[in-house]
């Protein structure tokens, strides 16, 4: 019962992430990240002797962290050559300004690996699915999350939140840890903003 209640509480959070992308493209409410927040919080509770079952538990953490710090060189060079050929310059994003972004990226992330790859994979796991299968699920339902970028018309960028999402799905389940995802996202979105934030880009 209590597993039932605490997937669904996960499952509640994910919906509520779509809904709010798709009502408020771009920056919703915050009222709706703190919804969310609560939503995991109380269904991570209710799983706390299983925390297993969502991958925050028993895997193998250290393989999947060392596995997730590669996005940091990849998402620099990535970050790099798109402000340079933007601006022709690059123009590092400065220590004083840095914090607000890494607070809210190591609070952001989190939250989208527990509802992503924590519940919904884990859920649609649990669902029956083929684990390659439920990999590409989730990777899909996250990219299509960023209604912002749908509407948009921010085509390369969905493509990349495509692959990152299939990469952030395997770590997790080869781990059998959302640890290394975390650290993959976190480091990604970090990486990538760095020099283009700097060049006035981010």
């Amino acid at each position: 019962m209590r597993t039932n209640l605490a997937f669904a509480l996960g499952w509640a959070a994910v919906v509520l992430r779509f809904a709010g992308e798709w009502m408020f493209p771009g920056d919703g409410p915050f009222a709706l990240l703190v919804a969310q927040a609560a939503l995991l919080a109380a269904g991570v509770a209710f799983l706390w002797r299983s925390l297993g079952s969502i991958f925050l538990r028993g895997g193998n953490h250290a393989a999947g962290i060392r596995e997730g710090l590669l996005a940091l060189p990849i998402g620099l060079l990535l970050g790099a050559v798109t402000a340079y050929a933007a601006s022709g310059a690059l123009d590092w994003l400065s220590p004083d300004r840095l914090a607000a972004p890494l607070v809210g990226n190591l609070l952001f992330t989190a939250i989208e690996e527990v509802e992503f790859r924590g519940f919904l994979l884990a859920l649609l796991l649990r669902l029956g699915l083929r684990p390659s299968t439920a990999v590409g699920a989730q990777a899909l339902i996250h990219t299509l999350a960023h209604g912002g970028r749908v509407l948009g018309g921010y085509y390369i960028s969905l493509l990349v939140t495509l692959v990152m999402t299939l990469w952030f799905g395997s770590i997790t389940l080869r781990s059998r840890s959302l640890w290394g995802a975390w650290i993959a996202h976190l480091s990604w979105n970090m990486a990538i903003v760095l020099p283009q934030a700097g060049a006035g880009l981010g």
